[in-house]
């Protein structure tokens, strides 16, 4: 008789569980080490979401809590608002384009310094999440630019469908 090894739950997985939560998507966002990364997950049921790290464990939200989310590079506002209209139409050209698009510099970057996504809550323990993708310098045709770009592409999507459905 064979016997099914069940797959052990990661702290995240067994956080949303115990909360009563079943994730219908998860995005991992962050630097690529354990340490650093982040979780956002969703549960569209349930009409909530929730943001996971090491250090400050499991935080759920109602849909109706998302106030607005907006993504930053070097200090720049790319989206903002509901909708975040410059990023989803940038899409079409693929996220890297639709970042490095959005910036109107007269002279064009190769260097990223800082990107991040903040989402503002309506909660008073938690009026902000952050979520920095990229920290240090790093060359916009590198594979960590495009995985960060990636990252922020999914996230601003899955944002976007919770405002939808609030």
């Amino acid at each position: 008789m064979l016997f099914k090894k069940k797959k052990k739950l990661s702290a995240h997985e067994q956080e949303m569980l115990g909360a009563g939560l079943n994730a219908d998507r998860t995005i991992r966002v962050g630097t690529g080490f354990d340490a650093d990364m982040h979780y956002f997950m969703v549960d569209g049921d349930a009409k909530k979401f929730a943001s996971y790290h090491k250090k400050t464990g499991l935080k759920v939200f109602n849909f109706d809590q998302l106030v607005d989310f907006e993504v930053q590079e070097d200090g720049n506002t790319i989206t903002q608002g509901n909708g975040a209209k410059t990023l989803a139409g940038g899409l079409a050209f693929g996220a890297v384009g639709a970042l490095a698009g959005a910036v109107s510099d007269k002279k064009t970057k190769t260097v990223c310094e800082q990107l991040c996504v903040r989402i503002k809550l309506n909660d008073l323990q938690t009026p902000l999440l952050s979520y920095p993708l990229i920290i240090t310098k790093t060359k916009k045709n590198s594979m960590h630019y495009q995985m960060a770009a990636d990252q922020v592409a999914e996230l601003s999507a899955t944002l976007e469908y919770i405002e939808n459905n609030k």
